[in-house]
């Protein structure tokens, strides 16, 4: 009888973190605790309460900075009260949606502004779509083919026909055609 390997779930995606995983279920670690060992992940460090502790004083003692931003938050129609200011957050000073009460908060936040974050809270970057620059033909600017023209007549007049030729032949060579 041949002894066939136990398939175990994916806890991650990064290799190492999986293979300890699947090492720990092996010497008999049920698969909570072989995940929390894997992933250094124990239960209760990502709860609201741990996320807001000790974040110090926002504002670094500016009083007027907080009365600033409490104050746009009010005007804002948000209530500041219990709330934690996150500067990380604002799209400007005082920025109300900049208040948060807890991970869920930053979460929408970002969401909604097309922001990735990674850390206590993760919230996946959209993928941003670069234009391909070299869609379109580069052509040099106008300006330039007439500058180079300039500098091959060096005064010498020409006819509209036989300068247009030049223009066209002076862009197609400037522009890598």
């Amino acid at each position: 009888m041949e002894a066939t390997a136990t398939q175990y779930p994916t806890v991650s995606d990064d290799p190492q973190v999986q293979a300890f995983y699947e090492m720990c279920r092996e010497k008999g670690t049920d698969h909570n605790m072989a995940k929390i060992f894997a992933l250094r992940d124990p239960p209760g460090l990502r709860t609201n309460k741990t996320f807001l502790a000790n974040r110090g004083d926002p504002f670094d003692g500016d009083d007027a900075k907080a009365k600033r931003c409490v104050a746009a938050a009010r005007a804002g129609g948000v209530n500041p009260t219990g709330k934690t200011y996150l500067g990380g957050l604002a799209k400007y000073e005082g920025d109300p949606k900049a208040w948060i009460d807890g991970k869920g908060d930053v979460e929408r936040v970002c969401a909604e502004r097309g922001w990735g974050c990674e850390g206590s809270v993760t919230v996946e970057s959209p993928v941003n779509e670069t234009p391909d620059l070299f869609e379109e033909p580069y052509r040099v600017a106008d300006d330039l083919v007439q500058e180079e023209v300039a500098k091959r007549l060096n005064g010498e007049k020409v006819g509209k026909n036989e300068r247009a030729a030049l223009v066209e032949k002076v862009s197609d060579q400037l522009s890598g055609d």
